[in-house]
């Protein structure tokens, strides 16, 4: 260690037990930005390089929610604990001012993302599949009830619309409401090539 490095003030558990204290856990646009690439900078990493570290969810990723902005933001720092870095994303946090983190102010009551939410993160950007147990993200993993019932109602819905097209005297289907054949204007183009038997 070069005699003017400075020595870090937070062990990386205590770093991430601060973000989360401030507002929703992670840095509003700018300051992300300027964060973002002063250590890509320093460390030379880009997103298309391994180890890869991941763009900020700002700009094409700004409607992700809170959630995924803090753990984003969390694995960065973790990002910067295993490839280098650390003690200048940690001093840069520390010179954020208040109005610097997204939803200051914010007292919620949920704990810190725990390390190894965010070395699962971490391992998913590295490409590596160890986690294969993910928890599920679709409405339709998390109630698959829910959604048997759903693919029931839309054969049904399909059966029923199947059955109003067809009229009672021929397998001719005309229109989602179904004509009888008197009702058929027969220079219409929708039913050209029929042949008129009244």
């Amino acid at each position: 260690m070069s005699k003017n490095e400075p020595l870090s003030i937070m062990t990386l558990e205590q770093l991430l037990e601060y973000t989360h204290s401030k507002g929703f856990g992670y840095p509003v646009a700018m300051p992300w930005s300027r964060i973002y690439g002063a250590i890509s900078r320093q460390t030379g990493a880009s997103n298309s390089k391994q180890p890869r570290f991941c763009n900020p969810l700002i700009l094409g990723g700004a409607i992700a929610f809170p959630h995924d902005k803090e753990e984003r933001f969390a694995t960065q720092i973790y990002w910067t604990y295993k490839n280098g870095g650390f003690k200048t994303i940690e001093r840069l946090i520390l010179r954020l001012k208040d109005e610097d983190w997204d939803g200051f102010g914010f007292q919620g009551d949920s704990a810190p993302l725990s390390l190894e939410e965010i070395k699962r993160e971490y391992a998913n950007w590295l490409g590596v599949k160890r986690y294969p147990e993910r928890q599920p993200y679709t409405l339709d993993e998390i109630f698959p009830e829910e959604r048997d019932r759903r693919l029931r109602q839309r054969a049904e819905s399909y059966e029923e619309r199947l059955n109003r097209q067809v009229d009672n005297e021929s397998t001719v289907s005309i229109g989602p409401g179904g004509l009888s054949k008197d009702e058929i204007r027969w220079n219409n183009q929708h039913v050209s090539g029929l042949n008129k038997k009244i």
